[in-house]
């Protein structure tokens, strides 16, 4: 997978580190000019990664990514920190990002963005990963579930939980992080979490990976 990272002033070490832990990951970077759209085409990249760390987010940055998006169907995600606000994401969605993704991140943090791009139709050469847990397999690339040889039927939000807690096995993974990673992959219900993860108890019949913690979350191990 090649990952283009843009950039208007400075790069942010942040992100390219974060990038670095990434297996089978091309990374190229690309301060952005006045030939930017050019440049970016001459890239090919599967995703591009705008670095908005190093600067407050402006409303250059939201025509850059307008400009962008006019030009290629390529996903984008823009990399940001932990003090830009929810309008400021939303703005930036609005603008054409379809992700948003807080440095640093794991990973497997961004590789689940692009699983949620895949659902919304992005023709991606994706990584292809599986994630297995005691018998239960997630396969990234078709979003199968499986428990052993069973194929096993999540709706939408319980495929997303799921997938959340298989990135983050043998740790505990709270309510409100479920929720907000919910809510920023736009799932059309959040509902009741603690009734998804009954339900997707429920349907892992084969195995018993999931596990309730109280007063603290849940737990695949």
């Amino acid at each position: 997978m090649k990952v283009l990272v843009i950039y208007t002033k400075q790069a942010s070490a942040l992100v390219t580190s974060s990038l670095l832990s990434m297996d089978r990951v091309e990374i190229q970077n690309l301060q952005l000019t006045e030939t930017y759209l050019s440049d970016i085409s001459s890239c090919s990249p599967d995703i591009i990664l705008f670095d908005l760390i190093a600067d407050m987010v402006c409303g250059e940055d939201y025509a850059v990514v307008r400009g962008i998006r006019t030009g290629t169907n390529v996903p984008i995600m823009a990399a940001v920190s932990a003090s830009v606000s929810p309008f400021t994401r939303k703005d930036l969605f609005d603008a054409g990002v379809d992700g948003c993704v807080q440095v640093p991140f794991l990973p497997e943090e961004l590789i689940l963005r692009l699983q949620a791009m895949t659902r919304r139709d992005h023709k991606l050469r994706f990584l292809g990963t599986t994630i297995s847990v005691r018998g239960v397999h997630v396969n990234l690339e078709n979003h199968l579930v499986r428990d052993g040889d069973e194929v096993v039927q999540f709706t939408k939000t319980e495929y997303s939980i799921f997938l959340h807690l298989m990135f983050h096995n043998h740790a505990i993974v709270v309510p409100a992080s479920l929720r907000a990673y919910l809510l920023q992959e736009h799932t059309a219900s959040t509902g009741s979490i603690h009734v998804h993860i009954l339900n997707i108890r429920r349907k892992l019949r084969r195995s018993n990976i999931l596990h309730t913690v109280p007063r603290q979350g849940f737990l695949v191990s």
